[in-house]
């Protein structure tokens, strides 16, 4: 075992009880011997007394010796960083990068394994499998069946991490279509709902309330999202085609998917928050900004693609513009400049291209006496005819 932590603690800081705060979360020491020791107790007592016919009250102190229950660390965890004894945070993020490296290794283990597995026959039959529909006139509920089955699986695997990190590399091996890996992303959403539900549900005493009442906003919210976007069929193309777009451009510019998830993940929750926390009126005069220049944009998009005549001169496309900002060609000549990542892909890229043939009058004339001349590689020449009939191939294509 590597951590224990310590329940207490994180019901304490849970609760808000403002002295947990202080309190290790990593549990270093899991046996307590008690003992019982004499020692003296002071405490304060009231005395009363006639004085003068006059009853007089007063707190005095009184000592005495009383049997007191001392609690001593008697034996430690199992587990590593329980001998170690360094700090919550630099325990923290030495997990957190330790356990980033092993997710992406496993990763790339999960996508060979995938890829030396489903060859031939095998990917063939999975593919039509999977992504067949349901025969007619029941074909249309083909995708709530992949949703349910995409829920199922996620609540076996008690992980929607892992079962989307197992679909991405069949998507992109060509075994499942990315239109039935949608409905199957939608299930493991609630899928992973699950988990939250079952720890509510074994909660006891009066927080078993609030933890049911977490539990289903987990799950209304993600099936509200699917109610959002699949049942209507023009919905669906939206995130369908966001991913493609993304996709295309990653592979295009690799840096890009760093750059989403720097910018998905982080910059744009940290700038709504703050926003939030600058007030009403902060979030609504950034939305008065914001969502008519996104929707004027959005339009002018689908409108260039569509119905380009209808557009004016200079809106039929970006280029009144400078360039870095709407092309991405700017910024991948910086990136490329600073970092050189792709300047040794194009390296190997040239390499592994071979050089091309290139084929002279006289020989596409006949004259192959220089390439008959030849040998094969197991060392026996090459006739003139099959020399011949490489050169007409050639020609013809």
């Amino acid at each position: 075992m590597i951590v224990q932590l310590d329940k207490k603690v994180i019901e304490g800081i849970a609760a808000g009880k403002t002295e947990w705060n202080d309190k290790r979360i990593l549990k270093i020491w899991c046996k307590y011997k008690v003992t019982t020791v004499l020692q003296n107790v002071t405490q304060e007592r009231n005395f009363s007394a006639v004085i003068n016919g006059t009853v007089v009250t007063s707190l005095q102190n009184v000592t005495r010796l009383e049997n007191i229950s001392v609690e001593t660390n008697s034996e430690k965890c199992y587990c590593l960083l329980s001998y170690i004894e360094w700090s919550d945070t630099i325990s923290g993020a030495i997990l957190l990068f330790v356990s980033l490296f092993l997710l992406v290794i496993c990763l790339m283990g999960m996508v060979r394994l995938l890829h030396s597995m489903l060859r031939g026959p095998v990917a063939s039959a999975l593919k039509k499998t999977i992504n067949s529909d349901i025969p007619k006139p029941f074909s249309f509920l083909t995708g709530y069946v992949a949703i349910i089955i995409g829920a199922g699986l996620t609540m076996i695997l008690q992980s929607s991490s892992i079962f989307t990190s197992t679909l991405t590399p069949l998507v992109g091996m060509g075994v499942i279509h990315i239109e039935r890996m949608y409905p199957l992303t939608l299930g493991s959403n609630i899928g992973t709902t699950a988990t939250g539900l079952l720890a509510a549900m074994a909660t006891s005493g009066n927080r078993f309330r609030a933890a049911l009442q977490i539990g289903l906003c987990h799950f209304l919210f993600n099936v509200s999202g699917i109610l959002l976007f699949y049942p209507i069929p023009f919905m669906r193309k939206i995130p369908i085609n966001l991913a493609k777009k993304l996709g295309n451009t990653t592979a295009k510019y690799r840096w890009f998917a760093i750059l989403y998830l720097v910018t998905a993940f982080f910059f744009l929750p940290a700038f709504v928050f703050t926003l939030s926390l600058a007030g009403a009126e902060a979030m609504i005069a950034a939305g008065v900004i914001l969502l008519p220049f996104i929707t004027f944009v959005i339009i002018v998009n689908f409108l260039q693609k569509k119905y380009n005549k209808l557009l004016p001169k200079m809106l039929k496309n970006w280029d009144f513009l400078p360039l870095w900002l709407h092309s991405l060609e700017p910024l991948d000549k910086f990136i490329t400049k600073c970092t050189g990542i792709c300047k040794s892909c194009q390296k190997k890229l040239d390499r592994s291209v071979p050089p091309p043939v290139v084929l002279t009058p006289f020989a596409i004339q006949g004259d192959i006496s220089p390439l008959s001349s030849r040998q094969s590689e197991n060392g026996s020449p090459v006739s003139s005819r099959s020399t011949s009939l490489l050169i007409q191939r050639t020609t013809t294509l």
